[in-house]
């Protein structure tokens, strides 16, 4: 017995076609891809309509998202977003200072202190000469040069010392 012809509907173009297979349901194999990929094309489009409608976080027009982690409305948002934050990381890196040595205005990131290694040098030698003077009057307790030389954290240190060793005196 030969094989049955049978006449069936194309399920993307629907044109009649003939075929020996029951099941067949595309005219060509082109239509059957092009339906599958409609059909994704539906299924994806569907999925975004079930999303809910977020502001994008780059230009804050209102998008419906497909899944909870998508914050942009499309790709360019995405790269300009990422752009934008680098380009600010940077400016927050570099800001406009005022040396507190020369009081001289200098660009520099946020560690650094001084416009230049002198004012740094500056100021490092002239901690080590206060830190130097506050051993010397503490030694010999002269108040005088203390008063005029120190600066007055290291006053209140001092004091707080010798009041503590004379309250400690009192005790003993």
């Amino acid at each position: 017995m030969p094989p049955q012809l049978y006449r069936h509907h194309c399920s993307h173009c629907n044109v009649a076609f003939n075929t020996y297979d029951t099941e067949k349901k595309f005219c060509t194999d082109s239509c059957e891809c092009l339906y599958k990929c409609a059909q994704k094309a539906r299924q994806k489009s569907f999925l975004k309509s079930q999303g809910e409608i977020f502001p994008c976080s780059h230009c804050g027009n209102l998008f419906k998202r497909g899944n909870k982690y998508k914050r942009y409305c499309n790709q360019a948002c995405q790269i300009a977003h990422a752009v934008d934050v680098k380009r600010q990381k940077v400016i927050d890196k570099y800001r406009k200072k005022t040396c507190p040595m020369c009081s001289e205005e200098f660009v520099a990131n946020e560690r650094r202190k001084y416009c230049s290694y002198i004012c740094s040098n500056k100021k490092a030698k002239e901690d080590l000469a206060d830190r130097q003077e506050a051993r010397r009057i503490e030694k010999t307790g002269d108040p005088v040069k203390k008063r005029r030389l120190l600066p007055y954290h290291v006053l209140n240190v001092i004091e707080e010392r010798k009041r503590l060793s004379e309250a400690w005196n009192r005790l003993t």
